[in-house]
């Protein structure tokens, strides 16, 4: 067994939480459902790409080896992993978030804001 932290990917759960349940709107508990249901995949997508990490530099070679088994390159591993680990975890929760906003009226009212020209 190769040891996974997976509290690096599943951070996103308790920060949508926060985002979801600090903005007021309507079937709270039915959109929060949803949007861990969109999120649970992208923590399974970080799953595989932290054990072919793992993967990666415990057996090495002999892994990128094999012919009857597809494995990424080294370097999409790399970006896999750090896309996994750097990107989705804060940016998926926040973009969920968003979208199952779109209709709150702060929200909107804070995307017709223009920023004044200073002269």
């Amino acid at each position: 067994g190769l040891p996974m932290d997976v509290r690096l990917l599943s951070y996103s759960i308790p920060f949508y939480a926060a985002l979801h349940f600090a903005t007021p709107q309507g079937d709270s508990l039915a959109k929060f459902g949803w949007g861990l249901w969109i999120l649970y995949p992208l923590i399974v997508f970080g799953l595989v790409s932290v054990g072919l990490k793992n993967l990666m530099l415990v057996v090495g070679e002999p892994l990128f080896g094999q012919s009857a088994a597809f494995v990424p390159n080294e370097h999409v591993i790399g970006i896999l992993y750090q896309m996994s680990i750097l990107i989705i975890p804060p940016v998926a929760p926040i973009l969920v978030w968003v979208w199952q906003s779109r209709d709150n009226a702060l929200l909107q009212h804070f995307s017709t804001l223009r920023v004044a020209a200073q002269p």
